[in-house]
């Protein structure tokens, strides 16, 4: 996942959505040891409670893109994580199964 968003993200300020608070200094130091700038934000995939503060937290112009990252966040959420920062938004779980497509010829 970081050599994809390294070459979308040409300046590598990114925003990073994970769904658990536990999980946030993990990823953000995950992120930064991959040569990022990284903003968290969190928010729980299963409701929408969490998506516009997270999304708000995330809606600088500085960041690049956003990043969905677990595997339970879907399409309707980045679309809307999409919407509500403005910002191009990826979804692991998209990212995940296309490749995995492509290696076994799918």
């Amino acid at each position: 996942m970081p050599a994809m968003a390294g070459v979308i993200s040409t300046t590598r300020r990114i925003g990073i959505v994970t769904p658990i608070e536990g999980q946030a200094s993990a990823a953000k130091a995950k992120w930064e040891a991959d040569g990022f700038s990284v903003k968290i934000a969190v928010c729980s995939p299963y409701g929408d409670d969490e998506v516009e503060s997270a999304a708000a937290q995330l809606a600088d112009p500085d960041l690049e893109i956003v990043i969905l990252d677990g595997m339970s966040f879907g399409p309707a959420m980045r679309d809307r994580f999409a919407k509500l920062t403005g910002r191009p938004t990826l979804l692991v779980q998209t990212l995940v199964a296309r490749i995995a497509g492509e290696l076994i010829g799918g």
